[in-house]
């Protein structure tokens, strides 16, 4: 049961696609939903990753950048999603 206004939480088996794909993005946004499992960034403007760009999304399993301008990614980029099986980051500048 939820108060008035909530969404209601997703299972914990439940696959939840955000679709930021195509929008001319120069950053990544700050207010992804907590629960994404996939995550869709490609044919964006991404330049550069920031170590807290992913940290909010820590159930993402699949994580699409392809076609960007990524030239560089931060080590600790990835660092807090223990469930990333998935990274596609062709066609970027690394």
């Amino acid at each position: 049961m939820t108060a008035e206004g909530d969404a209601p939480e997703l299972p914990e088996e439940r696959e939840l696609m955000t679709n930021c794909s195509n929008m001319s993005l120069r950053k990544v946004p700050a207010d992804l939903t907590p629960a994404t499992t996939t995550l869709d960034l490609s044919y964006n403007l991404l330049f550069q990753l920031q170590s807290s760009d992913f940290h909010s999304v820590s159930k993402l399993r699949v994580l699409i950048l392809c076609h960007n301008r990524i030239q560089q990614l931060d080590l600790k980029t990835f660092e807090f999603n223990k469930e990333l099986r998935y990274l596609d980051l062709s066609n970027n500048r690394l």
